[in-house]
């Protein structure tokens, strides 16, 4: 079994396996966990539905660069004034 560390960097996460070797893409890397895909859906169904959303927002910010992106120019067009409220998209 190989035993995988993760090092936090400023700007990316690296994957490390035990004999100290890099790896560059985090597909690379495989993951084995004790439950199925069956468990991971029941526990997900157990979740409140704020947690829930959660854990997918964060999967999806894990696993998906243009996600990324897009909440970083969201929060952009909010700071230079390019954003209008709910109630002023539904009024009327």
């Amino acid at each position: 079994m190989v035993v995988i560390a993760s090092e936090a960097k400023r700007s990316n996460l690296s994957f490390t396996i035990d004999r100290g070797e890099k790896m560059k893409k985090s597909a690379e890397v495989e993951v084995k966990i004790g439950f199925s895909v069956r468990d991971l859906a029941i526990a997900l169904r157990e979740l409140s539905d704020e947690d829930r959303e959660f854990f997918i927002e964060n999967l999806l910010a894990a696993t998906s660069p243009d996600y990324l992106k897009s909440i970083d120019e969201a929060r952009r067009d909010y700071k230079e004034g390019r954003a209008i409220s709910y109630e002023e998209l539904f009024e009327g």
